[in-house]
């Protein structure tokens, strides 16, 4: 493999990351990650009007906290608590937590009972606020608000450095949408504040921050100083104080959607649109004073919007987003990275409609939850759970029976099957709805009878869930 490589010395921190090339398969079905299958369970409504701006946070005894805009409560920021058993989630009462219109809510858990929630306060001139939730009896009850900005902010996110300490990054619309930094601690339950810092001085959004040790933490960014490329910087927190590197680019073209997780204590992904194209992702790994970056992987070769990237285990994560080449569909696409070698498998859908603002969250070793809203459900907030298999000989996550192989594809209508542990299969319409369900007692289906264009084929099976377009003329 031929890496091009761009280096970045970091003195502040022992800092590498390095990327592998990946090509996609153009055969759908065929998974290039393989031994990977990706399973989802029924998507469950968490709002019964239309909902925003939703985020999630895990909570352990397999429970999450839901945080979102509520719009048919007068943009009230709500928040719910959600159970989760196997694949499928129950939700609880809503309970507000900002009775004002409601913008952008970021949650973190902080303990099995307690969680912080920022967001943008349009009664207050649109400052970002912050609050502390409490679960108790599977109820939640929220503190006194506090404004943590003088102004109106955008593109926030938020972390927790250890179990008192958290990070707050925005951008500052009262500083030139300069990208801003805010520390802060819980003091015998109190909220208390650090000062502010700017990381950017140019507008700067997505601002997505990542945890990288107690003291340490990167931030990736869209920087409209430098024509809107991908950015990140490390900082460190050195006696209350935040102190950063300077600026490496991971995407010269303008990056959008930014997501970010981490793998390992020292190896991370990256994932984007660039520049509303194509949907990238980025690897790294942190050591020894240096940022290199090798040309992206590309995991959608059409124009996306709304990642979530969540890193199964050091070996494996999972890549979620929004479809725009076809209206928004919500689908997922995992990636798998052996030896150095990083591929991705074929994409999933997890919803046929649009599916937007979304976010998601690790629930186990093996198991994470989507929340977004979903356009052809009343724009409701939803919520999914996704499933990995894993060989525990390995811990690589791999599907009991090879992925099947539908051929050809495009085709004339007679379409051949191959694979083991199959059950059934639903052919539907680019709507989702199902238009024939077939048996497998044999390795042929005859659709010559179908009229030319798009469709979708589901196959289920023992440990196996597998969906794709299929093309007929």
């Amino acid at each position: 493999m031929f890496w091009i490589m761009k280096n970045y010395h970091l003195p502040l921190l022992c800092a590498i990351l390095f990327l592998q090339i990946s090509s996609i398969s153009s055969q759908p079905f065929i998974s290039k990650a393989k031994d990977i299958s990706l399973l989802f369970g029924d998507i469950n409504r968490f709002s019964f009007g239309e909902a925003a701006f939703m985020d999630v946070g895990a909570i352990s005894g397999n429970k999450a906290i839901v945080v979102y805009r509520d719009w048919g409560n007068l943009g009230f920021g709500t928040a719910k608590i959600g159970a989760f058993s196997d694949d499928k989630i129950t939700f609880g009462d809503s309970v507000v937590f900002s009775a004002s219109n409601t913008f952008l809510p970021k949650t973190k858990t902080v303990n099995d009972s307690v969680f912080l929630v920022v967001y943008r306060d349009m009664d207050q001139s649109g400052k970002g606020v912050i609050v502390k939730g409490i679960l108790a009896n599977n109820s939640i009850v929220f503190g006194q608000s506090l404004p943590f900005s003088s102004a109106m902010i955008s593109s926030t996110s938020l972390i927790m450095m250890d179990s008192i300490s958290f990070l707050i990054a925005y951008k500052d619309n009262g500083n030139n949408g300069f990208g801003t930094t805010r520390s802060g601690n819980l003091e015998e339950g109190e909220i208390i504040l650090g000062q502010e810092y700017v990381f950017n001085e140019a507008t700067s959004y997505e601002n997505v921050l990542m945890r990288l040790s107690d003291t340490t933490f990167l931030i990736s960014y869209r920087d409209a100083g430098n024509g809107e490329a991908g950015t990140l910087k490390i900082g460190e927190i050195i006696n209350g104080n935040i102190v950063f590197n300077e600026a490496a680019v991971f995407s010269p073209s303008p990056a959008w959607d930014i997501s970010v997780a981490k793998s390992n204590p020292d190896r991370f992904i990256i994932s984007y649109s660039n520049n509303n194209e194509t949907g990238e992702s980025i690897l790294g790994e942190i050591e020894n004073g240096l940022v290199s970056f090798s040309d992206p992987m590309v995991f959608s070769e059409t124009e996306i919007s709304g990642t979530s990237t969540i890193a199964i285990n050091d070996s494996v994560s999972v890549v979620s987003y929004s479809d725009e080449f076809n209206n928004g569909t919500g689908v997922s696409v995992l990636a798998k990275t052996v030896s150095g070698e990083t591929t991705f498998g074929e994409p999933v859908v997890f919803n046929n409609e649009g599916s937007y603002t979304l976010n998601g969250v690790l629930l186990s070793d093996s198991s994470f939850l989507l929340v977004f809203r979903d356009e052809g459900n009343e724009f409701s907030g939803s919520a999914i759970i996704g499933k990995i298999g894993f060989d525990t000989s390995t811990g690589i996550a791999q599907n009991k029976n090879r992925l099947p192989h539908i051929y050809p594809n495009p085709s004339n209508g007679l379409v051949y099957l191959e694979g083991e542990g199959i059950l059934k299969i639903e052919l539907t319409d680019l709507n989702g709805q199902i238009i024939s369900v077939f048996s497998t007692n044999e390795n042929l289906i005859d659709l010559r009878g179908m009229d030319k264009g798009i469709y979708f084929l589901k196959i289920y099976g023992n440990g196996i869930f597998s969906t794709g377009k299929l093309i007929i003329q």
